[in-house]
Parts: structure tokens; sequence; C-alpha cells
């Protein structure tokens, strides 16, 4: 196949742009973002210690798997949802009386 010597240069260019874009911000952002969430998991999992020592019906539900977190879905940039199980019928009610601070 016979391409034009310029139409290889600008291809060239335009996937030298490419990469260097995903280096400078994507790469960039998913670093920030991996980083953000593995704080919030750690928080999260200090909290589910301590609910779980209080709470014995409560079994701890997020679990790391493939780099990923099996029950946190994230909404936004701040805000997150955990899930949370019980190991019998019943009701939980957990309420945030500001004593835990990171």
């Amino acid at each position: 196949m016979l391409v034009p010597q310029d139409m290889l240069a600008a291809q060239s260019k335009m996937l030298y742009q490419l990469n260097k874009y995903y280096g400078e911000r994507v790469q960039t952002r998913k670093t920030t973002v991996a980083k953000t969430i593995r704080e919030v998991c750690k928080v999260v999992q200090d909290v589910l210690r301590e609910v779980e020592v209080q709470e014995p019906r409560f079994i701890s539900s997020l679990t790391e798997c493939n780099g990923r977190y099996e029950g946190l879905d994230v909404i936004s940039p701040t805000e997150f949802e955990v899930v949370l199980y019980l190991n019998q019928m019943g009701v939980f009610n957990f309420v945030d009386d500001g004593s835990l601070r990171s």
C-alpha cells in the first residue's frame, strides 16, 4: 500500500500528540482518582472495623479484588456509597456522631 509521505508525517504528529495528552492528562487523573479511592477506602475500612466491634450482626463488605473495591460505589468526586450487610434479620442504625476524624 502506497501512502504519501506527508500523510505519514501528519499521522506521526497526531500519534505523538495523543500519547503526550494521555501521559500528561489522562494518566495523571487516573493516578489521582486511584489515590483518592484508596484514601476513602482506608477511612471506610476503619469505620467498618469500629462498627463491627460495636454491632455483632454487621458483616464487613468492603473487599479489594483485582485492584477494585467491591461494595464501594463512586457517585461523584465527593460522594461514595458503601454496601453494608447484616448477618441476620434486624434493623441497622448507623449514626455519625462526629467522633471519627481523619
